[in-house]
């Protein structure tokens, strides 16, 4: 028998969705309340809005991890008359905003047609890692309220339509060691039947690609030197140059990431600050479904040791729990002192803080026990915070201050020596299986 891949046809996807769901981030202009309140443009909800006081905002999507996203067309739910756009404006960025491209503008938009929905074509349409919808009040006194907000891809694989060419957004790329970088591809034409792109490394050892969508990749540089990438799809390819330089890291120290999470982190270091962007479920194990995960940067441990960082932001928030019933763990960073990164479940001490605010010892007794997990809830704090691991006679101490000085009493104090082949370092986890998070630390000083 012969299974065939069903294709979609007629289909209009609204990729916002990948940031509700964990892999991307809403903000908004407009004031503190109107950036609470962006992600209800993005709920898929008509009964709840996006309100801003302001003559002119603005409300955003942007996909995490350097995806981009084609969008053909935008929807725009604005159910209360006295409070409609004058004018709207969608923008798309490839740099994180520091740029914008102008791609529709509409002048006093009707909204009075049965739910208060319309819809506008993009005409030259390409991929974006950011969209933004700029927004002016027609009553500047009043602002405006924003029920949906709808990033919309037109799908539609059309049977005998082959690709006729690749596109790369990077033609060539430069990285360090334990360094990332997405290569977003476009396919001409857009109503091809095929649209799942493969991709290699002619040399992977020196870089890695790894796919993270249909048309997405993530290269991670391996070791310094040369190698071609290539992505495939009906016998079209495309090529892009990949240079690869020395690791930033300070020597002595590693980078691993545990138990191979989807989406591959990164280090680098510049000027004493630590960037670190990590993915996974978390630091914990569940039946045979899941293991330790997370981006860790390390240094052999010697005997008695002491290493503390001041973490500065933990960005994007993309794990959970973000409703009731959602079973992810949150976005996290801290330090972290483990006995090995070849087990699944090592034995570990760990101080995090999670993206609620929240200061967590987690820790494991025996190594190989998948249901040994635990943890301690320590509070509360704010960001930037110090947070430090102290091994000394046969302890493992944890603490955290607000100024690296006056650090107090240990938070927790746990029985435990780890010994030379055991690991201490930084952590981060997004707590979500698809998407990664970053950490920032700085003033990291260990010894011996």
């Amino acid at each position: 028998m012969v299974a065939g891949r069903a294709r979609p046809t007629e289909l209009s996807f609204n990729t916002s969705y990948y940031a509700t769901a964990g892999m991307g981030q809403i903000t908004g202009g407009g004031g503190a309340d109107s950036a609470e309140t962006a992600i209800k443009a993005f709920d898929l909800d008509d009964r709840t809005a996006w309100v801003t006081q302001a003559s002119s905002s603005w409300v955003q999507c942007q996909y995490v991890d350097g995806r981009a996203c084609l969008v053909t067309s935008y929807a725009v739910v604005c159910p209360d008359q006295q409070r409609v756009p004058r004018h709207l404006e969608l923008c798309g960025s490839n740099d994180g905003g520091q740029t914008w491209t102008s791609l529709n503008l509409q002048k006093n938009p009707e909204f009075n047609q049965p739910a208060h929905r319309h819809e506008f074509t993009i005409t030259k349409p390409t991929k974006w890692n950011t969209y933004r919808l700029n927004v002016f009040a027609a009553n500047e006194q009043e602002g405006t309220v924003l029920a949906t907000l709808e990033l919309n891809e037109a799908i539609h694989c059309r049977p005998g339509v082959a690709v006729t060419a690749v596109s790369l957004e990077q033609q060539s790329v430069t990285l360090a060691v334990n360094d990332r970088t997405t290569l977003n591809a476009t396919l001409t034409p857009m109503e091809s039947y095929e649209r799942e792109i493969a991709w290699s490394s002619s040399d992977p050892s020196v870089a890695d690609v790894r796919k993270i969508g249909e048309q997405t990749a993530m290269v991670v540089g391996k070791k310094p030197g040369t190698c071609t990438l290539t992505a495939m799809i009906d016998n079209v390819r495309q090529t892009c140059a990949v240079t690869v330089v020395a690791s930033t890291l300070p020597a002595g120290w590693q980078y691993d990431e545990l138990n191979a999470p989807v989406i591959p982190g990164a280090i680098s270091v510049a000027g004493g600050v630590f960037t670190l962007t990590g993915c996974g479920h978390a630091m914990t194990s569940f039946w045979e479904r899941m293991r330790d995960q997370g981006a860790f940067v390390s240094r052999p441990v010697a005997g008695e040791v002491s290493l503390s960082a001041r973490l500065t932001s933990l960005a994007p928030s993309i794990g959970g729990p973000s409703h009731q019933w959602d079973p992810r763990p949150p976005s996290v960073a801290g330090l972290m002192i483990r006995e090995s990164l070849t087990e699944q479940c090592g034995r570990y001490r760990l101080i995090q803080v999670e993206a609620s605010g929240s200061l967590v010892c987690r820790w494991r007794d025996k190594s190989g026990d998948q249901d040994d997990n635990q943890k301690k809830d320590l509070g509360m704090v704010t960001l930037p915070i110090h947070l430090k691991l102290v091994q000394a006679g046969g302890q493992t101490q944890v603490f955290a201050s607000a100024d690296g000085r006056d650090w107090g009493e240990p938070r927790m104090i746990l029985p435990a020596t780890f010994d030379d082949h055991s690991r201490v370092g930084l952590f981060v986890c997004s707590g979500n299986s698809f998407a990664s998070t970053t950490a920032i630390f700085d003033s990291v000083q260990s010894s011996p």
